[in-house]
């Protein structure tokens, strides 16, 4: 049965997963350490790599700004900066008097960049600025560790980017005396430094090796991450983290429904629980428990079904239904042979094209729409549900139509000229209402014309990603202003930070207002809506908006979707890789790191050469191969995450039934590698109805 869970035996210190094949859960060097990941100034979505690296390594990751309270920098062992250009002044002190006082931190592509005074006195780098390269030659430091390569090549493309002809923007530093140089360009200048202050330990690089996609050889990225991590807390408080928190989570199933919570026979009365993507976390306060001291935690939930623990997800781009056009059936059995279960086509595109029955003002494809005898979606919708598949329908936003009907809804640049595409195409700006008029009704015809399961809008709606400055986009952020007490200066002319941050919010504001709206078409019709959205934690503001998001994760390891997954609770997301010229064994590593991350949904965007839908054999299989897996795979997950939190606490026993959980944890006294040290039986988890 596709995607079934079939018995494996998974062996974890010595007890029994029951149900195969041995796999011991891998040791984790940083287990229990704390970090901290600075929310950046940018959406270029930077952060979550490294925020989804230092979970995958065993770390505690928050995610946002650095605490204004004197001192409290001292609960982390680490703090990540992914492009945080400024730093105010009372920031630049505190992140100094914590590296001073034994603290570590780590600033990828370029770091505070634009804070100069820390970047000299506390980084021990001069000055910084943008390069284009296309290699990195690495210099003998703590980096090179195990790296035979003194070289590294940037690919040359990386997911649906492609290098400029002078290759990718990387950060050169420039080293004070002080300074360790870690890396270079064919010309010498510094691409990295590491330093020393005080009793701690910083490292700037120009590059990101938790963005280790953009290297022409990928494993190099998590050898020189695991390298910089282990020279910046090598002076860490041997045994631990600076403080134990002393409190754990509790992983379940993600469908299950809890009604009780226990720790040593006595009920939990408001206990916190979350979902964080595939799993549901049960938080619990252990500080009380001593060194060598157990406790019983038992966890009570209605009896589970025999639902999938993670969807697999086909997205089918711009004009791949035209090589279905003959056969609705072949396409749907194709699908199947995927192990797909979730097929989302893109049904019109953002300057009128639809592969549709789409509105009046649309251009209907000629084989789909045309000359196809009978309703080709409604058949594709029918053959699939046929086969157990999801279909959802996928738009773009549409220029073409609000700007023919209200020429006053055209987007406008800052210079009050109309906004037009690289082919001379007005845009629309959709924040006007007239420009969302077309677009809304777009979203009704489709839900009111057809059995979809649900409905996703494609990337261009967000409207801090098109900034307009049109009269109502100006007359909007005034209003915002007023209501906020904000002095409003015009947002084309505002050169300040702080304007040009509340312009940027603004936007943000009034996309999620965008949102709703669509939501509540939807939710009229009985079904979820969503937007695909990029891999960075800028996106996950919309969480609140869609009942899910698609996660193009392109360019960007899949364990960057831990980010958003560890905020949007309730809001599905999911994770789409990228299929076209990615090497088939890369394809199957990267599903499974998906799962791992915790995902509830995992796909591949997928065009073939020709434009259809059926890629190549290697890589349909790697597909097939992919998603036929998941839920084996989410099942090695569940188990080795089924304990987070204090490092000391580990799982000596423990059982995980249809409608109970229960673990026996110790308090080990110091930090341990790897969580579970005893048998842990999920073998009730472990077969598909």
């Amino acid at each position: 049965m596709a995607g079934s869970i079939w018995p494996v035996a998974i062996i974890v210190a010595g007890g029994l997963l029951t149900g195969g094949g041995p796999a011991r859960a891998d040791a984790r060097p940083f287990e229990g350490l704390i970090a901290l990941v600075v929310e950046p100034e940018n959406s270029w979505g930077w952060d979550s790599p490294i925020f989804g690296a230092l979970q995958e390594r065993g770390f505690q990751v928050t995610f946002g700004c650095i605490p204004d309270e004197p001192g409290a920098l001292a609960r982390y062992d680490l703090v990540a900066l992914s492009i945080k250009r400024h730093l105010t002044d009372g920031e630049a002190d505190r992140l100094e008097a914590y590296v001073a006082e034994g603290g570590a931190v780590y600033g990828s592509w370029g770091g505070p960049m634009a804070a100069p005074g820390f970047m000299r006195d506390v980084c021990k780098v001069a000055r910084t600025r943008s390069l284009r390269l296309k290699r990195i030659a690495l210099l003998r430091s703590p980096l090179t560790v195990g790296v035979p390569d003194a070289g590294i090549e940037l690919a040359e493309h990386v997911g649906h980017t492609t290098a400029p002809e002078q290759g990718w923007e990387i950060v050169m530093v420039e080293p004070l005396a002080e300074g360790i140089p870690v890396a270079e360009d064919e010309g010498g200048n510094a691409l990295g430094v590491l330093s020393r202050h005080g009793k701690g330990r910083t490292a700037v690089l120009g590059f990101g090796p938790e963005r280790e996609k953009h290297f022409a050889k990928p494993h190099l990225g998590p050898v020189l991450l695991d390298n910089l991590l282990a020279w910046l807390l090598e002076q860490r408080p041997k045994g631990g983290p600076r403080s134990w928190p002393g409190r754990i989570a509790v992983a379940l199933p993600a469908r299950a429904e809890v009604t009780g919570v226990y720790v040593n026979g006595e009920r939990i009365a408001r206990p916190g629980i979350r979902r964080v993507g595939s799993v549901k976390e049960v938080d619990l306060e252990l500080g009380a428990l001593g060194e060598g001291q157990e406790a019983e935690v038992r966890v009570t939930y209605e009896p589970l079904s025999g639902a999938r623990n993670v969807e697999t997800v086909i997205h089918l781009p711009w004009n791949t239904l035209r090589a279905a056009a003959e056969s609705p059936a072949r396409l749907a059995e194709h699908l199947e042979s995927l192990n797909a279960t979730v097929c989302q086509p893109l049904l019109r595109g953002s300057y009128g094209p639809a592969w549709y029955r789409g509105m009046p003002g649309d251009k209907p494809d000629d084989l789909v729409v045309t000359q196809y005898e009978g309703d080709f979606l409604a058949d594709l919708i029918r053959e699939c549900r046929a086969r157990g598949i999801k279909v959802i329908g996928g738009i773009y936003f549409d220029h073409v139509n609000p700007v023919r009907e209200h020429p006053d809804a055209v987007r406008v640049d800052r210079q009050g000229e109309p906004v037009k595409d690289r082919y001379g195409r007005l845009q629309a700006c959709f924040n006007n209402p007239k420009g969302q008029e077309y677009n809304l009704a777009t979203v009704r015809h489709l839900l009111e014309n057809y059995d979809v399961d649900g409905i996703i809008l494609d990337d261009n709606f967000e409207l801090d990603k098109n900034e307009c400055y049109c009269r109502y986009c100006k007359d909007s952020f005034r209003d915002y202003c007023e209501a906020r007490g904000i002095g409003y200066e015009d947002p084309a002319e505002a050169s300040g930070a702080a304007l040009r941050g509340h312009w940027r919010e603004h936007r943000r504001e009034a996309t999620r207002a965008l949102a709703a709206k669509v939501r509540r078409i939807a939710d009229g019709h009985g079904v979820p809506a969503g937007g695909w959205v990029g891999a960075g934690m800028d996106g996950a503001h919309l969480g609140e908006a869609y009942d899910f998001l698609g996660g193009m994760v392109y360019e960007t390891p899949p364990r960057a979707a831990r980010g958003p997954l560890s905020v949007l609770g309730d809001t599905g997301f999911i994770c789409l890789l990228w299929a076209p010229d990615t090497d088939p064994e890369m394809m199957v590593r990267e599903a499974r790191e998906a799962v791992h991350a915790g995902c509830a949904a995992v796909g591949f965007w997928m065009r073939g050469q020709d434009g259809g839908y059926e890629m190549d054999a290697r890589r349909s299989e790697a597909i097939r191969q992919a998603l036929g897996s998941v839920e084996e795979e989410w099942l090695r997950f569940y188990a080795g995450n089924i304990l987070t939190g204090d490092g000391r606490l580990v799982v000596i026993e423990g059982k995980v039934g249809r409608s109970e959980l229960s673990l026996k944890i110790r308090n080990t006294g110091q930090r341990v590698s790897r969580r579970v040290h005893g048998g842990l039986d999920v073998s009730a988890l472990g077969t598909s109805p």
